[in-house]
């Protein structure tokens, strides 16, 4: 709890400006658990409460800062294990976005303040193989870092009836302890317990086409390209740590009194690499993700708003460091709906629900195929000043 008051402290600071300014509060409660056949960890839950506050500050910017809280709990199948839970504040984030040409060219001030859990025990590690969070995508899918700062610059310019967006930014990580305890050895390899991780600087440039198809179509795709730095593991540099690249498109097509809206995205992973995920720092292994999902908006109301959801995730991972070809790693089915309710003119409730249910293969050493089920409900609110 000393590390969500500081959160909160941290957030509020950073916000106080919105106090003085047009802005918006966003606030959540999301549980989501699910549970595994076949697998050391018989269940994984994650309550998170994330805070987003964003304020226009007059004619020159914009602030958007974000913080929360997460607690996530272990259930192990062996009766003779031990379960665990890891609770505790998430990074305080900010960025400032500062217009140099108004509606064309936009200057990125960004950093996080490391006040979340940035240092697990060994214990926690191991259920990192047993897990692949990208098939089921949890709500927090870091818990903490060293902090970073970042800069760069995002511009817009028309083509036709559609409209070009650039991004080039730079970020600069702080180093940590991500373990702590006794030693894990293993898969970590030089990362062990007490050791110093500096992840390597990355640089992001983005692309992306958007505008009306038609009278009632509009289009989105962007393609992103990530390039990052080798780690640091007690100052000796770790080699294997590379590019990321992700393509995204989402269309949207009014229908009658609803709107429809299609998306697809395919994220590729050339390197294997050390990075912060939901329950601790783990290794991650070349690989892809592709998801595709659909959801339809129907107007209930003229304050009411209901959107049925599906999505699906495949995934393929490496086996080890030195192999290049791809196996499944596996497969997720989620469909829910989210309702939307307009309390007042500067108050909104959002309530979701959805379940999911898949396959997860670990593809290192021995195959094994563990069917997953679960579920997920949050609660919005949105504030507007």
């Amino acid at each position: 709890m000393t590390r969500f008051a500081g959160a909160g402290v941290a957030l509020m600071v950073l916000a106080a400006p919105a106090l003085h300014a047009q802005g918006q509060v966003k606030s959540a409660v999301y549980f989501e658990r699910y549970t595994f056949d076949s697998l050391a960890v018989s269940a994984l839950s994650e309550l998170t409460i994330p805070i987003t506050v964003t304020a226009e500050l007059g004619r020159w910017g914009r602030l958007l800062v974000t913080g929360g809280y997460v607690s996530v709990d272990l259930k192990s199948r062996d009766p003779q294990g031990e379960d665990r839970t890891i609770s505790g504040a998430l990074d305080t984030e900010a960025r400032v976005t500062i217009d140099l040409v108004p509606e064309r060219l936009m200057l990125l001030l960004n950093g996080a303040i490391p006040t979340g859990i940035k240092s697990v025990n060994a214990p926690e590690l191991s259920a990192l193989t047993l897990v692949a969070e990208d098939i089921i995508g949890f709500t927090a899918s870091e818990l903490g870092t060293g902090g970073y700062v970042g800069s760069g610059l995002v511009g817009a310019f028309p083509a036709g009836r559609m409209a070009v967006g650039i991004a080039a930014t730079y970020r600069l990580p702080f180093s940590y302890e991500p373990i702590k305890g006794a030693a894990s050895g293993g898969q970590f390899g030089a990362l062990q317990p007490g050791s110093t991780l500096r992840p390597g600087n990355e640089f992001r440039l983005r692309v992306g086409l958007e505008g009306p198809l038609g009278p009632r179509t509009y289009l989105r795709t962007a393609g992103i390209f990530a390039v990052r730095q080798s780690d640091a593991i007690n100052d000796a540099t770790v080699s294997g740590v590379g590019n990321r690249l992700t393509g995204y498109v989402s269309l949207n097509q009014a229908i009658g009194g609803s709107s429809a809206t299609f998306y697809a995205f395919d994220v590729f992973r050339g390197n294997p690499q050390i990075e912060p995920n939901a329950i601790g720092t783990g290794f991650l292994p070349r690989g892809n993700l592709f998801v595709v999902g659909t959801q339809w908006a129907f107007r209930l109301s003229a304050s009411a708003e209901l959107t049925p959801q599906l999505e699906y995730r495949l995934s393929h991972a490496a086996p080890d460091t030195v192999t290049n070809s791809l196996e499944r790693a596996g497969s997720s089915f989620r469909v829910g709906a989210n309702l939307r309710r307009q309390l007042s003119q500067r108050v909104g409730l959002v309530i979701h629900a959805s379940a999911l249910t898949g396959k997860i293969r670990q593809v290192a050493g021995v195959p094994t195929d563990s069917d997953v089920s679960g579920f997920r409900g949050a609660v919005h609110l949105e504030v507007r000043h």
